[in-house]
């Protein structure tokens, strides 16, 4: 019998049908669009109103724009089928960008948390920071195939 880590992995390695791509690309770009409308919407009624939050709304409203970007490109890239060159989902330098972004939203979620005073739940902030430094790893393994490939 298999071992369940041996079945997850031949699992994930299958390749994917085209129209099954297709499908979860435009789920994914719609609510990308979704959340798009809903970040312009609360920013229409906040600046409408004249009050701007407080540290904690702001934090939030980074954080759909950040997933909001996210779901758009992805969703495009599956359901356009829009290979890169690097064999990943993503080019690098966007790998790179949303690290960047995911770190700094685990800094200014921790920052929020911590005026507060929640103290206790920090695991959200941790596990933002861990998002951000699996984004940066992805980027430079896809860099580091992409320059292998083309080495002499």
């Amino acid at each position: 019998m298999k071992e369940p880590t041996d079945f997850v992995e031949a699992l994930l390695l299958q390749p994917v049908s085209s129209w099954l791509a297709r499908t979860v690309g435009a789920v994914i770009l719609v609510a990308g669009v979704a959340f798009s409308f809903l970040i312009a919407t609360t920013l229409y009624t906040t600046l409408a109103r004249r009050t701007i939050g407080n540290f904690s709304g702001v934090v939030f409203i980074c954080g759909l724009v950040l997933l909001a970007t996210f779901l758009v490109v992805v969703g495009f890239r599956l359901l356009f089928s829009r290979p890169n060159k690097y064999q990943s989902l993503l080019s690098p330098s966007v790998w790179m960008f949303l690290g960047l972004a995911f770190t700094l939203l685990s800094g200014l979620i921790a920052r929020s948390m911590l005026n507060g005073n929640s103290h206790v739940e920090l695991e959200t902030p941790i596990c933002t920071l861990l998002l951000g430094v699996g984004c940066f790893w992805l980027a430079q393994r896809s860099r580091r195939k992409s320059l292998a490939r083309n080495a002499p």
